[in-house]
């Protein structure tokens, strides 16, 4: 039993170290990685969009919020 474990172990390691042309060829996760670059470049748009209207996008809130407060009856 003890030698059937060290040649399974042997042969898994040996398995990892080794990259064949196929398993180069293999495009298995690319489309999951492909949409992760897409959903990592548009999030980082957007926040260098808000982050350069930060001060646009405050004044507009607290305009909003002024006149909100203003419908509101003391």
């Amino acid at each position: 039993m003890q030698k059937l474990y060290e040649q399974i172990a042997v042969g898994l390691t040996t398995r990892v170290l080794t990259i064949s042309r196929e398993d180069l060829k293999r495009e298995d996760g690319q489309g999951a990685v492909e949409y992760a670059l897409v959903v990592l470049g548009i999030a980082a748009i957007m926040a260098l969009a808000v982050a350069g209207f930060a001060n646009q996008i405050t004044s507009f809130m607290s305009g909003a919020g002024a006149k909100l407060a203003s419908y509101i009856p003391a």
